[in-house]
């Protein structure tokens, strides 16, 4: 059915391609020439009349939304092209889904220029007053939501259930704990084709097979949940990526921060692991920034620690122990902090034996310590 329904969308749009064209003729007209562009129901054809000097198909294809010169795509199928060839860790495969799945048919080379031409104007939004629209909407929708919850919910008023659901409540259990904004960085291999790491450097000396992106989350909320959860709208959550470099990623996040409305937000957690570029962003962009008019939050995540604990222990302990070894200084870490830690690893293994960590034992102790 999906099938017969995209065989008669796509006779439709060829129909109405071809008829625009023929409104667009041209004198000296010799023949009739077919061309064809992309849409979200597969590859549409259509016939123009073509005239030496006169291009007629350029203005229909125009009037599709297909870029002059670039891409013979519509801009949705250029934007479910480009999302899913961001979806897979190929582009192939992702071309592949396409036509399977979608009934699009488009090569890896377009579907890759399709991406990357997404993402220069996505850069340009940010560039832009992209994040400043976000922000204000985030903000407006907090009070809306706030607002629609006061209105009460009595018998004598109308229950939710009565006044057709038009109103929101707050989850039950919740409390309210100012605007916060929750910003989260990290950073991430990402499958390149050759071009992208052609003369780049990897990790073993050889060269590169991915590059490095690097993420910034920012989320927007009130309120947190009845267990101290904090409750983000879906609405309420942007998500921005680059390959810079980290003291260029630094700028970029400064500036997105700063059109956002920085310093109207009363409250700001920072959550993130320990890598000691993103502790540079956290100095650079938000450290200092405490006060009395502003509540600043440093969070560590839990796992990355936790995960060079585990290291640790299985470096210094036979394999029948580490178990009960490793709990137990969990327990420590998560109770007591990373400085408890440190003396309860000092006191189980001894200053020696920490000392002559090496490799990722060294690295994860080193880790722990910064």
């Amino acid at each position: 059915l999906m099938e017969a329904a995209r065989a008669d969308a796509k006779d439709q749009m060829s129909s109405i391609a071809s008829a625009v064209a023929e409104s667009c003729k041209a004198g000296k007209t010799i023949c009739h020439r077919e061309v064809s562009f992309l849409s979200c129901v597969g590859r549409v054809r259509f016939c123009y009349p073509y005239a030496p000097g006169s291009d007629v198909s350029r203005g229909v294809l125009a009037k599709f939304g297909c870029i002059d010169g670039k891409m013979r795509a519509t801009p949705k199928a250029r934007l479910a092209v480009a999302e899913f060839s961001a979806l897979f860790d190929s582009v192939d495969v992702s071309v592949e889904m396409l036509a399977v799945h979608c009934g699009v048919g488009v090569s890896a080379t377009s579907a890759l220029r399709m991406l990357r031409d997404a993402g220069e104007r996505t850069r340009e939004l940010w560039n832009g007053d992209l994040p400043k629209v976000y922000a204000d909407k985030a903000i407006e929708r907090l009070k809306t939501l706030n607002e629609e919850d006061s209105k009460g919910f009595g018998e004598e008023k109308g229950l939710r259930e009565k006044d057709g659901k038009t109103h929101k409540r707050h989850p039950a259990g919740s409390r309210h704990v100012g605007l916060t904004m929750a910003v989260s960085s990290d950073g991430t291999g990402a499958p390149c084709t050759h071009a992208d790491t052609k003369d780049s450097k990897g990790k073993n000396g050889g060269e590169a097979e991915t590059r490095e992106v690097k993420l910034l989350t920012v989320a927007i909320y009130d309120r947190v949940d009845k267990k101290g959860h904090p409750i983000v709208h879906k609405g309420n959550i942007l998500i921005f990526g680059s390959t810079a470099n980290s003291s260029d990623f630094i700028s970029e996040v400064n500036s997105i921060i700063g059109k956002m409305g920085y310093d109207r937000i009363p409250r700001i957690q920072f959550i993130s692991d320990g890598a000691a570029w993103i502790e540079n962003l956290w100095r650079q962009v938000f450290s200092g920034a405490d006060g009395k008019d502003k509540v600043l939050i440093r969070t560590i995540d839990f796992y990355h620690v936790a995960e060079c604990l585990s290291t640790i222990v299985k470096s210094l302990t036979a394999e029948g122990k580490f178990k009960d070894i490793f709990r137990e200084l969990r327990e420590v870490l998560k109770n007591r902090g990373g400085l408890a830690l440190l003396d309860a690893l000092e006191k189980k293994f001894g200053k020696a034996g920490l000392e002559k960590l090496t490799d990722d034992s060294g690295k994860a102790l080193r880790y722990i310590q910064n």
